[in-house]
């Protein structure tokens, strides 16, 4: 498990780097507090779960991994499997927020 950005393998790296550039029209290569919107939900084969607010995740097919990117509690890389189950919940207020943030650009 990792969870700070340094410890993270390179792929997760780029991929963070790539993600935040396109987010901030190349302004940063970071993530920032306003990419953690939501919660993301894992739950596991024998019916534990865990559950971490203020964060978002992404796969990789090809190394068949799930990261989860919290904004408190570091960042985590699971091995997917055809058992485990996540989700992601938006906020409501959160979209709110971003749609009257575009409306203003």
């Amino acid at each position: 498990m990792n969870n700070s950005f340094d410890n993270l393998p390179i792929h997760w790296q780029q991929w963070i780097e790539q993600y935040a550039k396109e987010a901030s029209n190349g302004k940063w290569n970071r993530l920032g507090a306003s990419d953690f919107d939501g919660s993301v939900k894992i739950r596991f084969s024998d019916g534990s779960f865990l559950m971490f607010e203020y964060a978002f995740y992404a796969i990789d097919e090809a190394k068949n991994e799930l990261a989860v990117f919290t904004e408190h509690c570091g960042y985590h890389v699971f091995p997917l499997s055809d058992d485990l189950e996540y989700s992601y919940n938006v906020w409501a207020e959160s979209l709110a927020d971003k749609h009257q943030d575009n409306e203003s650009e």
